[in-house]
């Protein structure tokens, strides 16, 4: 994510005006307002299949690959396994603030926002689940039911409960709600959370983009 002290760069441009020196346009009028702002550390993204991407990366000498981010997709043409061991709950006024606990524990850096919980709570497109062993949090995840696919993020078991499989049970509740309400789920995830996208490689996810992270400095 981008912060205080750094940001992250994605330009394009228009097939008819490769060429031109736009982008190199564009990346002088971005270093002139970071540096404004005390910045001068930042994220190129670029697409790994990408021709010019790769050669505007050879003008960044600096250069050195951060991490990759994946979009992935599971169509539900393999059978889902069944989970057995945890029971859900769909997050409401009622036990809101058990998913607030629940979050905080799994994701300690994420900003704090009730607003956030009473969107997915009001919202007809967002549904927010805790998933309880014995009564008992012990993970967390949300849906975004967009126009085709429905997106699944905030996916995590909480701390003490971690490497006991609730996860790939949890995936698999998750996959099962979601495919109810669309052809397919989809999800991003990093490089840098290895546990998690191998989790969702394991439960049938298939990498359908990938961009990756260059960090260099001005």
């Amino acid at each position: 994510m981008p912060t205080f002290y750094e940001a992250e760069i994605l330009a394009v441009t228009h097939p008819e005006q490769r060429l031109k020196g736009c982008f190199k346009k564009l990346l002088k009028l971005a270093k002139e307002t970071l540096l404004s702002v005390g910045i001068n550390r930042f994220l190129l993204v670029v697409e790994p299949k990408s021709k010019s991407g790769a050669g505007v990366l050879k003008n960044f000498e600096c250069a050195k690959l951060d991490h990759s981010e994946y979009k992935m997709s599971h169509n539900g043409l393999k059978t889902l396994p069944q989970y057995s061991d945890l029971q859900f709950f769909e997050v409401n006024n009622q036990n809101k603030e058990i998913f607030a606990e629940s979050t905080r524990d799994v994701f300690p850096d994420l900003e704090e926002s009730n607003n956030f919980i009473d969107t997915i709570i009001s919202s007809k497109y967002r549904k927010g689940y805790i998933s309880c062993k014995d009564g008992i949090p012990v993970g967390v995840f949300t849906f975004n039911y967009e126009e085709v696919d429905t997106f699944l993020y905030g996916v995590g078991i909480v701390t003490k409960y971690r490497g006991k499989g609730f996860g790939k049970q949890m995936v698999e509740f998750a996959l099962t709600e979601g495919l109810a309400k669309s052809d397919k789920v989809v999800l991003d995830v990093d490089s840098e959370n290895p546990t998690a996208f191998h989790l969702y490689k394991k439960c049938g996810f298939k990498i359908d983009f990938q961009v990756d992270y260059y960090r260099c400095e001005f």
